[in-house]
């Protein structure tokens, strides 16, 4: 099913394989083409068709109402601002989940449509203060609470089966029970200001999180629907914190604007409170979400 398509510039060549460029591709209307004229040697597999299809069925929307109040206070050298946010998050979920006691005239389990919902409201303060060690240069601390809320995707309580994927064949489910992420982040930050126009900065910041997110791993066992299959589940761990080290440079010259600037970061989850059947392959989530007025969010996805 091979078409014309080439292009040896592709991603500067980062699809070419030895010395070949990327290409020539597979061309779509001689795979539909061979299909209709062999349908006789394909068979579909209506059952587990159905069933994987209702499984991975949603539609899902997340909403978030946001408000926040702020106060700053100078005296001498120091500058004191303080503030809380104030976040409600809602989220509406339909899914399908199947009944097999109750067969159709196709042979196929009963579809019931399942409504949920979650909500929660989260305080999130925050203290800053500056002090002006000289007229160009200031120290600032900083500590502040945040969240990082599940993917939508994560939360819902789907099933979703792929049986050709590179690794092996997969399942993967959502997870309607995680969390929100919550982090304490502290701050020290030194910084100078440069005539006409320039800063350089440098600073430590440490994150304390709690119940991050985490992808698990685990094996289905015989006996049980998609057997051998490798099963992937968010979940919320423990505890993690992230530390590191940053500094940045830029400067106005004569000529166009110049930056530079570097970070080192450090992150180190606590996984020991978590069951041994699972694996744990992917780093805490680290989105945080601020200054975020009134939004909203919805997915839908049907295999």
């Amino acid at each position: 099913m091979q078409g014309n398509y080439t292009n040896p510039s592709y991603y500067d060549n980062f699809f070419k394989i030895g010395s070949a460029a990327y290409g020539p591709a597979s061309d779509y209307n001689k795979i539909v083409q061979s299909f209709l004229a062999n349908q006789s040697n394909f068979s579909l597999d209506q059952a587990n068709s159905f069933r994987r299809t209702q499984r991975a069925f949603f539609d899902a929307n997340e909403r978030v109402y946001a408000g926040y109040a702020q106060n700053v206070i100078s005296l001498g050298k120091f500058r004191v601002q303080t503030g809380v946010r104030f976040e409600g998050t809602t989220t509406d979920f339909l899914t399908h989940q199947l009944d097999g006691t109750v067969i159709d005239a196709n042979g196929n389990p009963t579809v019931r449509p399942v409504n949920q919902n979650t909500g929660y409201v989260k305080i999130l303060p925050s203290v800053q203060v500056q002090y002006q060690l000289q007229s160009n240069t200031n120290l600032r601390g900083n500590f502040s609470q945040g969240i990082s809320r599940p993917n939508i995707g994560d939360l819902v309580p789907t099933s979703q089966v792929d049986p050709n994927a590179s690794g092996g064949p997969t399942v993967t489910n959502g997870n309607a029970d995680l969390k929100p992420t919550k982090s304490n982040n502290y701050d020290i930050l030194i910084e100078h200001f440069f005539q006409p126009l320039g800063i350089l900065q440098a600073g430590y910041f440490y994150k304390q999180l709690s119940d991050p997110i985490y992808q698990t791993r685990s094996l289905i066992p015989t006996g049980q629907p998609n057997a051998g299959f490798f099963l992937f589940e968010p979940i919320n761990g423990p505890s993690a914190h992230i530390q590191g080290f940053e500094a940045a440079w830029e400067q106005r010259f004569s000529f166009p604007f110049a930056a530079a600037g570097s970070e080192y970061m450090e992150l180190q989850p606590d996984v020991r409170q978590i069951a041994l059947v699972r694996t744990i392959c992917h780093q805490p989530q680290r989105r945080q979400h601020r200054c975020i007025p009134i939004c909203s969010r919805s997915g839908q996805s049907a295999e």
